[in-house]
C-alpha cells in the first residue's frame, strides 16, 4: 500500500485465537497448554472469515499452538487467500504459566497463594514458578513479530494470529503503554488489533507503526447479510 504523503505501508492484522474447548465450565490457567479449538471457536473463526473476505493478506503467521493455528487455517479458508498455507511460529505462543498450568484457577489461588497473590501485586515482573514474566513473554513475542515483518517488507497485508498475553505484549511495545495494565484492555476471542507499518520518510516523520484499530470485531450485520447472500 502507498501513498504520495505518507509513502509505502503495511497493514498488519494481529488476531486472537477462538475460544478454546476446555475440561469443564471453570476457568483455567491455560498459557502453553495446547487446548483445540471449540465449536464455539470455530464459528467464532468462521465469522470474522467472512469480514475478512475481501482482505487478501498475502502471507499468514500462526502461534503453533492448536487453538491458534485452526483459527488461522479458518480465516484463511474463509477468506479465499492465494498464499501457500498458515506458517506456525512458537516465539507466538502464549506466555508459559508453569506449574499452574492446566490447572483451574481457583486451585491455583489456594495451592499457590502467596505467588499468586504477588504476581497480581507485580503482573509485569513476576513469574509463575517454572513460567514466564510478562517482561520476559514480551522480549520473546516482540522479537519474533520482528522477524516476522522483517521477512513481509515488500507486503502490503499480512495475518498474525496469536494469543492474548503476546498480542498485548507487542501492543505495549510499539506504542509504550505500560505492560503491567494488561487487564485494563479487551481481549476478546477472534478480536484483531489493525497496526499500520510505515516505511521510509513517513516512518521519519511520524514513527514506525500507527494503530489503526484496537480489539476490532466484525458488524454483526454485515456478517448477516454476507451469510444471507451466500458470500
Amino acid at each position: 500500500m502507498s501513498d504520495e504523503r505518507f509513502g509505502r505501508r503495511m497493514s498488519i492484522f494481529m488476531m486472537r485465537h477462538g475460544m478454546p474447548e476446555f475440561p469443564d465450565d471453570r476457568d483455567y490457567v491455560y498459557g502453553q497448554t495446547d487446548y483445540p479449538l471449540s465449536d464455539v471457536g470455530v464459528s467464532q473463526a468462521e465469522r470474522v472469515g467472512l469480514a475478512f473476505q475481501n482482505i487478501r493478506v498475502q502471507r499468514v503467521v500462526s502461534s503453533d499452538l492448536l487453538r491458534a493455528v485452526r483459527t488461522a487455517e479458518i480465516v484463511t479458508e474463509a477468506q479465499g487467500a492465494k498464499i501457500q498455507g498458515v506458517e506456525k511460529d512458537p516465539g507466538l505462543r502464549e506466555i508459559h504459566m508453569g506449574y499452574w498450568e492446566g490447572l483451574p484457577v481457583d486451585d491455583v489461588e489456594i495451592r499457590f497463594r502467596d505467588e499468586f497473590l504477588s504476581r497480581g501485586r507485580d503482573i509485569a515482573n513476576v513469574a509463575p514458578l517454572g513460567g514466564e514474566s510478562f517482561v520476559q513473554l514480551q522480549e520473546r513475542s516482540v522479537k519474533a513479530f520482528e522477524r516476522i515483518i522483517g521477512d513481509s517488507r515488500d507486503l502490503d497485508r499480512i495475518l498474525l494470529v496469536a494469543h492474548a498475553g503476546v498480542l498485548w505484549s507487542v501492543i505495549s511495545r510499539l506504542f509504550g503503554i505500560p505492560l503491567g495494565d494488561v487487564f485494563n484492555y479487551a481481549h476478546d476471542y477472534c478480536g484483531t488489533h489493525i497496526v499500520e507499518r510505515r516505511f521510509g520518510d513517513a516512518a521519519d516523520r511520524f514513527g514506525s507503526y500507527r494503530l489503526v484499530r484496537y480489539n476490532w470485531l466484525p458488524d454483526p450485520a454485515i456478517i448477516e447479510r454476507r451469510v444471507r447472500s451466500g458470500r
